[in-house]
């Protein structure tokens, strides 16, 4: 049985001549005998992100560790790359390309939760166990792809660093090699930053630029007193005790943002 977290309030209604149930709190449909929770980490609408963690422990306390969270991390990964601290799903979801990769979906799973599914006791290597759930032919041209897109996350790390870092520190020096341009010419520089390290000022460079982006559109938009910037996603929440979903805030979203104005429709504003 299907049922859907909305952000209106409790109901039933007919689909494809079955009788589901909806609810803008999670609580009233997921119990013990829930086994997946999607959700998605968020809306590529109004660029709400939802908290993953404190959705993963509820659904943790009230399935006893037997119902599995997977996310759609499509449209927050390219901004988010992280599901933040505590609880993390069991399963997340993601499309490289929206993360200037191929054209290559990735599913990123717990691997104890990935061992329980493909009824597998012992040891088992990730690459063998990542087999279990590719049953088809691998596109390795797209694979290959994906090994690119985390050198280049790299590299937006370490030219980071370059420009704005400490060029001089000495601790834990790695040895970089870096082709120029011309393809002709490699120098060698050194850089004490560790890939995690360089992934994480990628991934800052990223939100400070998107930040700065989202920050000049929201900062117009609210001047025009006939425009409403629409954020409110209604009364979803996780428990009957818990606040709403707060309206969202610069730091809480992806940038993305919808609008409608008193006058103008939406497809005149796009034809502008």
């Amino acid at each position: 049985k299907i049922k859907w977290w909305t952000v209106t309030k409790c109901q039933q209604h007919q689909r494809n001549g079955a009788v589901e149930s909806s609810s803008s709190v999670l609580s009233d449909l997921v119990n013990e005998r829930t086994r997946i929770v999607a959700v998605s980490h968020a809306s590529n609408i109004i660029g709400r992100v939802r908290d993953i963690s404190s959705i993963c422990s509820f659904v943790n306390q009230v399935t006893r560790n037997k119902g599995h969270v997977v996310v759609d991390g499509v449209a927050a990964a390219p901004h988010l790359l992280s599901c933040g601290s505590g609880t993390k799903p069991d399963w997340y979801v993601v499309s490289l390309h929206k993360l200037f990769g191929p054209h290559l979906g990735c599913l990123l799973g717990n691997r104890s939760v990935a061992l329980q599914v493909a009824n597998i006791e012992g040891h088992l290597s990730n690459e063998k166990l990542s087999r279990k759930f590719e049953m088809g032919t691998m596109n390795y041209e797209a694979c290959a792809g994906a090994i690119a897109l985390n050198e280049y996350f790299n590299d937006l790390g370490i030219e980071a660093w370059r420009r704005y870092g400490d060029n001089h520190s000495q601790k834990q020096k790695t040895r970089i090699m870096t082709t120029q341009a011309s393809g002709d010419q490699v120098e060698e520089r050194s850089c004490p930053l560790s890939n995690s390290a360089r992934l994480s000022i990628a991934r800052t460079c990223i939100v400070q630029v998107e930040t700065g982006l989202l920050n000049s559109i929201l900062g117009y938009l609210r001047k025009i007193s006939r425009v409403r910037i629409i954020e409110d996603i209604g009364d979803m929440k996780v428990t009957h005790d818990g606040d709403c979903i707060p309206h969202t805030s610069n730091e809480q979203r992806i940038p993305i943002v919808t609008f409608v104005h008193e006058v103008i429709s939406s497809s005149q504003i796009v034809e502008h």
